[in-house]
């Protein structure tokens, strides 16, 4: 009879789910012929027809009640993290969750009880493994969290069409939890871009900044559409349209803080589906080859001025991008350190 994993998502259809839950472990069913099922309630009866319990991003008092009875009924619990919940600033709508003290202490808990912990980066890694040095001195052993980054999904993507070319195209993604990320680089993206808006234009895919598309389209002698807006999209249309919009670069601006620097680099893997370059912090998790680091406000200004000046030569940035996360980034290649997880819990 074949293995069934029990897993858990917050919200199974986001973009998290796509990268750290559902996308990358209904992959691994095929890989490796196991079933799935959707952890939609619980009691003794379900944990007897399952074999190993997945959850991603847990946190609450339920969760950790799932984790309890799971490992009651002997069934080992791989958690998994995309963000650091220890850090979310107060511009962030999810502030009031996560910085309650009964929040953080039960996600303590969950780290401590979980089997296995996956997560994003190493930067968050680096946090979960301070924060239960923190509590438990060295009586926990820190090794159970290991780094799964986040990863292309070939299979998803696999009618993309080849790129022989760029368009001059600026492209941001992202939700309104940037906002505060975009307060910080609307002066030199806005005083960088009008002295070439004649040539590119500019796409902000999802919700971007209502004062910096304001300040954009503020700019005088702006020619029409060339500032665009595109709404948030279903990852299927998504992963579509990026191959369709074909942008030279997407940009990245992260204001310097723990939790940006906690976050994954899946702005610069979805640009590569499209052909991009990419323009992002001088963090450890975005040194990688295809982008273009900068430092600070001023640095950001002139990397994409010379961008936009063709100095540098976005085209050949995408050819070395590529090429990395075909070698090194597939989900196929990094689903293998999932399994291994899965498999330890079996045994």
């Amino acid at each position: 009879m074949k293995k069934k994993l029990l897993v858990f998502a917050p919200h199974p259809t986001d973009a998290t789910s796509f990268y750290r839950a559902y996308g990358p472990l209904s992959v691994l069913t095929r890989q490796y012929d196991f079933e799935m099922e959707a952890g939609n309630e619980v009691n003794w009866t379900k944990f007897c027809f399952v074999d190993a319990v997945f959850m991603q991003r847990p946190w609450s008092p339920a969760h950790l009640n799932v984790m309890n009875m799971a490992q009651n009924n002997n069934k080992k619990v791989w958690i998994d993290y995309d963000d650091d919940l220890f850090t979310v600033p107060y511009g962030n709508r999810a502030f009031a969750l996560y910085s309650m003290r009964s929040t953080r202490d039960t996600v303590v808990q969950l780290l401590t009880k979980a089997d296995h912990i996956t997560v994003s980066t190493k930067a968050l890694r680096d946090r979960f493994v301070q924060v239960l040095t923190k509590v438990h001195g060295d009586k926990i052993n820190t090794d159970k969290i290991k780094v799964v980054p986040n990863a292309y999904n070939e299979a998803f993507t696999k009618n993309r069409r080849e790129i022989k070319g760029q368009n001059k195209q600026l492209l941001w993604r992202g939700s309104n939890t940037h906002d505060k990320d975009m307060m910080f680089y609307t002066a030199p993206l806005k005083q960088t871009y009008m002295k070439y808006m004649d040539d590119w234009t500019m796409n902000f895919v999802g919700q971007p900044f209502w004062y910096t598309i304001e300040q954009l389209m503020a700019i005088p002698n702006l020619k029409p559409n060339r500032v665009m807006l595109t709404k948030p999209l279903d990852p299927a249309d998504y992963w579509k349209a990026l191959n369709n919009f074909n942008p030279a670069l997407v940009f990245v601006p992260l204001w310097d803080c723990p939790f940006n620097k906690a976050k994954s680099n899946i702005a610069w893997i979805e640009g590569l589906h499209g052909g991009a370059a990419c323009l992002a912090p001088d963090w450890e998790e975005w040194k990688r080859p295809g982008i273009v680091n900068y430092k600070n406000q001023a640095d950001f200004a002139d990397k994409l001025e010379r961008i936009l000046k063709g100095e540098i030569d976005t085209f050949k940035l995408y050819h070395e991008g590529w090429e990395y996360i075909q070698d090194v980034l597939t989900l196929k290649k990094v689903n293998e350190q999932r399994m291994q997880i899965i498999k330890s819990m079996w045994d």
